[in-house]
């Protein structure tokens, strides 16, 4: 049986670590873990994951980037999760994502 291939991204590592711990315990899962939504928009591109888990309170997102007339790599604002979110599906539509926060609104 094919394995569900899952990426989570969380800016705390050790929610990080439990939530692979629990995951790949299961052997159904393939799980890959970051800090940063930008390897969720690559991951994205790449149709890499079935799904994508982002906390989208606390996650760093600085969009993407872009460069000077000199080629040097430059970002063009602070974004958050729910940025990282709409970018994804703007990039693949069909892409599971599970928002998750800690922010009590």
């Amino acid at each position: 049986m094919k394995k569900i291939r899952i990426l989570f991204i969380d800016s705390s590592r050790d929610i990080r670590e439990k939530i692979e711990y629990l995951l790949k315990r299961e052997n159904d899962f393939e799980v890959e873990v970051g800090d940063d939504a930008v390897l969720a928009i690559s991951g994205a591109k790449e149709k890499k994951f079935d799904c994508i888990i982002i906390d989208t309170s606390k996650c760093d997102y600085n969009g993407l980037f872009f460069e000077d007339r000199e080629g040097n790599q430059m970002d063009f604002l602070e974004r958050n999760g729910v940025e990282a979110i709409l970018d994804i599906k703007k990039i693949n539509p069909k892409q599971k994502v599970i928002a998750l926060t800690t922010n009590p609104f």
